[in-house]
Formats: structure tokens, sequence, C-alpha cells
């Protein structure tokens, strides 16, 4: 496991200043997922992702959590280009998106390690 964490998510702060986020319940303080930014080289764009654990989901946290990354994104780099990469048929995500303000692109081909996926984008801040 933390081979797996220095290779990508520690590696994605030091090559790019910014990446996933655990995300806590401050009630009990148990992990309840994560959410972030990362730079996708197979994309080359930012792509912001959530995984939540099952009882946690059509909570808003994805929502909340993922708005706080992008306001905090533009805030310390400007102005920037963000995709996500969905199942077609997870409405939930989907729904999330858009209250994001990322809006369907394109459906991905396999050769972008995809296969049956949907990229949503958005531009975020003075662009």
């Amino acid at each position: 496991m933390r081979e797996l964490l220095l290779a990508r998510p520690i590696r994605d702060y030091a090559v790019h200043g910014f990446g996933r986020l655990a995300c806590i319940d401050l009630d009990s303080g148990h992990l309840i997922g994560f959410c972030g930014l990362k730079f996708s080289e197979e994309l080359g764009a930012i792509d912001i992702g959530y995984r939540f654990v099952p009882e946690c989901w059509g909570k808003g946290y994805a929502t909340e959590s993922a708005r706080a990354v992008i306001d905090d994104h533009v805030m310390r780099h400007g102005a920037t280009r963000i995709v996500a990469v969905v199942d077609p048929a997870n409405a939930g995500s989907i729904n999330v998106l858009h209250k994001l303000g990322l809006e369907f692109e394109r459906p991905l081909t396999a050769d972008e390690g995809a296969g049956a996926l949907h990229l949503y984008s958005g531009r975020f801040g003075d662009a």
C-alpha cells in the first residue's frame, strides 16, 4: 500500500502540486472516501475524481468536496479546464458533474484506456 501511495497520489503532489484528498466524517472521524484532482497523462487534462463508501452516497459529499477542490485549485492555480471520466450508467455521478458545471464532451475510446466511459469537461475561473 505504501508503494502505491508513493507512486501515484504522493507523486501527483510532488509533480503537479495537487492530488487526491481523504474525506473524513467530522462526527465519527471515519474515512468515508476521497476527492481531488490528478493530472491524466492519457487525456492531457486535470481530472476530478471522487469515491465514497456506499452508505454515504446521495448525501451531497461528492458535490461539496469536489466544489471545494475545484474552487481551491482555481484560487491557487488560476483558470483551468477540468475533466471527469464516468460510466454512462452512473446517473448519480453524472448528476454531481452537472452540479459542478461539467458537461458531456464525448465517449472515450479504447485507446484512451476507457471503452464504455464518457468524458465530461468544464472551464473554471476567468477562462
